[in-house]
């Protein structure tokens, strides 16, 4: 049975009610009762609801997939009509908060949870999913021998992973941080960082924040970081809206503060274009409705900023996409491409 916006209210209501020893309800009593709990959170009138609503509420409320409620149901001393009751006047649908439906979808999701090991959610997700089978009397999912129905382009462990749990606290909690940060082939350097956001690209993990050596925002691979501390100097809001605007205009994460976005046209082999429409380099991608140069071929238009991943997926379509405009980005792509060449000779 769906449920609308009002359903848990109903639901409460008629739990009340069916656990009211003082008073026998009627079908038309539920209505009247569950009507006026509607009204009292938004104050709007309308009709009393149907009896055939409130029957429907009741089926749920003692169905497998609702509260499973001992629900009974008796003909008022000289009269036709019939009231409503638990049978053990101690139950309470408070007692099983969950519905079986409700405790499946949490089942599948905490269970696509679990494929992202390494990722420091092993802990409080083995705990819940405990708790949820003593609660419901069901399988426990740490012990369902079953194979993965889904799965992630994602490593089980990967270098920098134990910075996660650290490094999303300290973004929720506007922690500034001192990293302990090493480029390969080079020493270790510290960076005072304002942490905002953490992105995955690539299958690599990286931390989105500001320094005290830059005006701007810039990324630091995790499996670069060799140490995270608290730092001495104080936290630094985000100088923009939202720390995902740092993306908005490049293709993975670098992103140059001092290039503009820029117009770029593509043209695609008519074999290749359906892999590049049904999965977009970039969001500003577009289909020009213009003729391409190439007869057949498909014409593309992107307003971004070149950078490493974006040249390096053009490179993977091979000869299948060809840059048309501006010079500056065909000459770079001509550049690496004769540099890639003259490996070969």
């Amino acid at each position: 049975m769906p449920k609308n916006r009002f359903a848990e209210v109903r639901y409460r209501v008629l739990d009340r009610c069916l656990r009211d020893r003082t008073r026998k309800y009627t079908v038309y009593d539920l209505a009247e009762e569950c009507t006026k709990a509607i009204f009292e959170i938004d104050e709007i009138d309308r009709p009393t609801l149907s009896t055939k609503q409130i029957k429907n509420d009741l089926m749920f409320l003692e169905s497998e997939a609702g509260y499973r409620a001992p629900i009974m149901h008796e003909k008022l001393p000289g009269e036709t009509k019939h009231f409503y009751q638990y049978e053990d006047p101690g139950f309470s649908i408070s007692q099983r908060p969950l519905t079986d439906q409700d405790v499946t979808q949490l089942r599948q999701s905490l269970a696509i949870l679990r494929r992202f090991k390494g990722m420091h959610f092993d802990g409080w997700i083995e705990d819940f999913s405990g708790r949820i089978a003593q609660l419901h009397d069901i399988p426990d999912i740490r012990h369902v021998d079953s194979h993965p129905i889904i799965r992630f382009e994602h490593e089980d462990y990967f270098t920098g992973a134990d910075w996660i749990e650290r490094l999303y606290k300290a973004i929720e909690t506007k922690e500034p941080l001192q990293l302990t940060y090493q480029q390969f082939g080079q020493n270790p350097v510290e960076h005072h960082v304002s942490p905002y956001l953490l992105k995955q690209y690539n299958r690599r993990w990286f931390l989105l924040g500001k320094t005290r050596r830059s005006p701007t925002c810039t990324t630091f691979p995790l499996d670069r970081i060799k140490q995270v501390d608290r730092s001495k100097y104080p936290y630094e809001p985000y100088p923009g809206d939202q720390p995902e605007e740092f993306f908005e205009d490049i293709v993975g994460v670098i992103n140059d503060p001092d290039q503009e976005p820029m117009e770029i046209l593509l043209e695609v082999d008519p074999s290749r274009f359906p892999y590049l429409n049904s999965k977009p380099i970039h969001d500003s991608q577009k289909r020009l409705s213009v003729d391409a140069d190439t007869p057949g071929w498909h014409r593309i238009r992107f307003l971004l900023k070149p950078n490493y991943e974006f040249y390096a997926i053009l490179l993977s379509h091979g000869d299948k996409v060809k840059v048309i405009s501006p010079e500056k980005v065909r000459k770079k792509l001509k550049e690496i491409i004769n540099k890639m060449a003259s490996n070969y000779e």
